[in-house]
């Protein structure tokens, strides 16, 4: 029998209080900058049961061959959409948010921590949530890593739990997102921290044994990948994101929290964000610390390589929707180089024959000379005119006042063509697009929905 208080789950004390976290947790509807893409590739795996083997969207890298692992999360993506429209992809986020803010209030309430205590730690988690609750394959990160530190917490708490699921559970996961890595790293450092545990109180290693043989047989369950056509560059492209610096040093996501903080512009709402994630484990630390339990080690140490892996996930950027219906309605078709999170929105709209230099796939479907090349014009750095003269571009997207503005507007060979407040498009100036009548055409950045 558990000892210390009954359980107290938050479902029975207070279910409107759930659903309010829940409901703060999906608040966010923009459109992820790669939804464009999960639509149209899961199409192309559902027409044809393979995706291209290089980047055929791409005028800078066509031959790079295209590292893919969230086959299983496209084909649903598509699906949904496809057939229930946005409110379907609404639904499905709405589903999968509902799923991780219960599987968080299960795992609470087998803490047996007062009602007003989880109360207040489930509407934090849903606040820090937002951010990440996108139209992504991240979402089954998210359900799944819940999932399983719900069981975690079971076992912990009532000595046993049925902790065999997690082996479907990550043979299913690798198919849906790279990020199955992470539910192997809490089963396997949970075991580990049981075997120190139980050697240190004399009680044997028996149960960390166990634990470690079903992290061993969820780690094999994922080698079906091998066996799944559309699936077989899973396990490579998670090794080469987690050891590619570039990833690293240039994706938010990727970036450890304390460095977001950091960099992120004072009193933005980033950095705000930063900030009251930090305060929320520091919260957590402080109250282990105050109320030690010894049999919550194995718990802590989940926690703290977790919050060490933390990544962020802001994004709040617009799209060049009227720029592109500009380049529709007269015809213009070509190589773009646009901003790497509008490319996907590019390659769904574009006219036929469009292709971009770059796009939010980022180092999994471009080599690091295109990466390169595209960061010194983004970044308005003094050799950014090579990366003009260097591919065949026809047109270049960018936004207003950031430095790859400013470099275009300093380039005798280029013409503003269009101007909105999300977007400038420029032409080559011996172009036809560059002589076009009313050029350059003022716009108006209107609201726009997906696709």
């Amino acid at each position: 029998m558990p000892d210390g208080p009954a359980r107290v789950s938050l479902w029975r004390y207070s279910p409107a209080l759930v659903l309010f976290a829940i409901a703060i947790a999906d608040i966010r509807q923009l459109s992820d900058p790669d939804l464009w893409g999960h639509i149209l590739w899961g199409r192309e795996l559902l027409a044809h049961g393979s995706l291209p083997a290089n980047n055929v969207y791409s005028y800078t890298a066509p031959g790079y061959h295209w590292l893919r692992h969230e086959w299983l999360s496209q084909i649903l993506m598509s699906s949904i959409f496809d057939r229930f429209g946005p409110f379907g992809l609404k639904l499905f986020k709405f589903l999968c948010t509902a799923a991780t803010i219960s599987f968080i209030v299960l795992a609470e309430s087998e803490t047996a921590a007062p009602a007003g205590v989880q109360a207040l730690i489930t509407l934090v988690a849903a606040l820090i949530l937002v951010p990440s609750i996108q139209f992504r394959p991240h979402l089954f990160d998210l359900l799944s890593l819940s999932a399983i530190i719900y069981l975690l917490a079971r076992r912990n708490r009532r000595g046993s739990a049925p902790l065999w699921i997690v082996i479907p559970i990550m043979a299913i996961w690798s198919n849906l997102h790279g990020g199955f890595f992470i539910g192997l790293v809490a089963m396997g450092v949970y075991g580990a921290a049981t075997i120190l545990e139980d050697t240190y109180m004399g009680r044997g290693q028996r149960r960390g044994l166990v634990i470690l043989a079903i992290t061993a047989a969820a780690a094999a369950s994922t080698l079906c990948t091998l066996l799944i056509p559309p699936a077989r560059d899973t396990w490579y492209t998670l090794i080469y994101a987690l050891l590619d610096p570039t990833t690293r040093s240039n994706i938010v996501d990727w970036k450890p929290l304390v460095a977001s903080l950091t960099t992120a512009p004072a009193g933005s709402l980033e950095q705000k964000y930063f900030a009251t994630v930090l305060l929320f484990f520091a919260a957590a630390i402080i109250s282990v610390i105050l109320r030690p339990k010894g049999k919550d080690a194995p718990l802590v140490a989940v926690a703290t390589v977790l919050l060490a892996a933390l990544k962020p996930g802001i994004d709040a950027s617009g799209n060049p929707a009227d720029a592109v219906n500009f380049m529709n309605r007269h015809g213009l078709a070509g190589n773009v180089l646009a901003d790497y999170v509008w490319g996907e929105f590019v390659i769904w709209h574009g006219g036929p024959g469009t292709k971009v230099f770059i796009d939010s796939r980022y180092d999994l479907g471009y080599p690091p000379q295109v990466i390169a090349d595209f960061l010194e014009l983004d970044r308005g750095k003094p050799d950014a005119a090579h990366t003009l003269a260097a591919y065949p571009t026809d047109f270049v997207l960018t936004r207003p006042n950031y430095p790859e503005a400013k470099v275009m507007d300093s380039q005798p060979d280029w013409r503003l063509i269009y101007s909105d407040d999300v977007a400038r498009l420029y032409a080559r100036a011996n172009s036809p697009a560059a002589h076009l009548d009313g050029v350059p055409f003022k716009g108006t950045a209107r609201p726009t929905f997906f696709p």
